[in-house]
């Protein structure tokens, strides 16, 4: 008996080390008093554009979900009905516009959006991630094309709060390539497809060390992504800290990978 607990222990880890993909549904999308409903669509729209352009994630729009609503109880239900992970909620706070004229006459409309949006785990209602955008819009034809120019960068707010909130995470299978003095070069992970892993993902590497009983993750090197091999498996390069991860490997310890959002260099 003891033995089959082990075994159902051992297969519940490596599924849960592999099977990563979260299923989001989009649920209320609100605004204050005063502001059109057209912006609540638009922003909708643009956030879902961004949301599904990640492998990372099955969407659902909570528009086409019967019984959704803006209570957060309710909605988490209708979420958990649809096998949801989480649930993103999001509200329009703040929408101003203004006309400047310069002093060669030309005439500019310049607006303002400010959106706040909401992660909710399903599991148990708590809040998983929250975050307030702004984004600016303008245009020379009028009010409504500088509104509408200040939602080009929400696809793009989306993809960040993937990489933030929906992290993946697995081990180091092999060593694949290896340099006699910069050590591993390149090496197999245990994510891959099913977790919606993508060439040139980004991922950190951690080794597991005891320190006064206690074991803690110590950040030993860097991974880029280079060949999805297939659900559970991706050839990576190694970017950083290839002689620590050789011999932490060769040492037998257990070597852990994250993903993380890729740098952003001005």
């Amino acid at each position: 008996m003891k033995r089959v607990l082990l075994l159902l222990a051992v297969a519940l880890m490596s599924l849960n080390m592999t099977a990563q993909k979260s299923i989001l549904l989009v649920g209320e999308v609100d605004r204050l008093s005063g502001i059109d409903s057209k912006w609540v669509e638009k922003l909708r729209s643009e956030m879902i554009s961004g949301l599904v352009a990640s492998p990372r994630l099955t969407v659902i729009d909570g528009s086409t979900v019967s019984g959704m609503s803006g209570d957060i109880a309710k909605a988490v239900d209708v979420a958990r009905e649809r096998n949801a992970d989480c649930l993103l909620t999001a509200q329009i706070t703040s929408f101003t516009g203004k006309k400047e004229t310069s002093k060669e006459g030309k005439v500019t409309y310049k607006t303002t959006l400010e959106y706040s949006w909401v992660i909710t785990n399903v599991a148990d209602g708590s809040t998983r991630g929250s975050k307030k955008e702004t984004h600016y819009g303008s245009s020379g034809s009028g009010y409504d094309a500088a509104y509408a120019d200040a939602f080009i960068l929400v696809p793009d707010d989306m993809k960040k709060l993937v990489n933030d909130q929906f992290r993946v995470s697995g081990e180091i299978k092999s060593i694949a390539e290896t340099h006699p003095k910069k050590g591993a070069k390149t090496l197999y992970i245990s994510v891959g497809s099913d977790d919606g892993v993508a060439q040139g993902n980004a991922f950190e590497v951690y080794k597991e060390v005891e320190i006064a009983g206690e074991t803690i993750s110590e950040k030993i090197g860097e991974l880029k992504a280079k060949d999805i091999k297939s659900g559970s498996l991706t050839l990576c390069n190694v970017t950083k800290g290839g002689v620590e991860i050789q011999n932490a490997f060769d040492s037998g310890l257990r070597l852990t990978v994250t993903s993380r959002p890729p740098r952003i260099v001005f």
